[in-house]
């Protein structure tokens, strides 16, 4: 009934087309799956717009003295008071917010999104290498001046951030 050979068969334009479209996609696909460490922070970064995320639920409870090979430590934010006074005391308070953590390397760009708890406490597993710490929220107030740091190989490299409250 049908005897075509291989070699008699040619593809109609419009099927060469979609062929081509096909293993572009597939192309393009592959590249973004290789490269979305780089390009998936950028685009939650750009559509939460600063914003920090209420997800509680997804953040595991952290604690002191849980990784071997990372940076912990305390957030405060402050001035509290609107006049400070001799004897009047007015500590900074525990600050509960999220921070971005990202990696000073070429082409390691993004960040990792860390949230602290209630008591400013915060912690994250990571690599040796150089990091920079900053504040999620691009808000004016409260801020937090970016931190650089290291980390040592079997090391928790210990940090305490305070936020400017912008009273004065």
């Amino acid at each position: 009934m049908f005897n075509y050979k291989a070699e008699d068969y040619e593809p109609s334009p419009i099927l060469r087309a979609v062929q081509i479209f096909l293993l572009i996609l597939i192309i393009a696909g592959v590249g973004l799956l290789l490269t979305q460490k780089i390009w998936v922070p950028k685009l939650v970064a750009y559509i939460l717009k600063g914003e920090v995320l209420q997800a509680e639920d997804m953040i595991p409870e952290t604690r002191p003295g849980k990784i071997d090979t990372g940076v912990e430590g305390i957030v405060t934010i402050g001035p509290l008071c609107p006049v400070m006074r001799e004897n009047v005391p007015c500590p900074d308070k525990p600050f509960e917010t999220a921070l971005v953590i990202s990696s000073n390397l070429p082409g390691k760009g993004g960040g990792i999104v860390v949230r602290t708890d209630k008591g400013g406490y915060f912690s994250q597993e990571l690599v040796p290498g150089t990091y920079t710490v900053r504040a999620q929220s691009e808000v004016r107030m409260p801020s937090l001046a970016p931190v650089s740091f290291e980390v040592k190989s079997g090391q928790r490299t210990a940090l305490n951030l305070q936020f400017d409250s912008g009273i004065r």
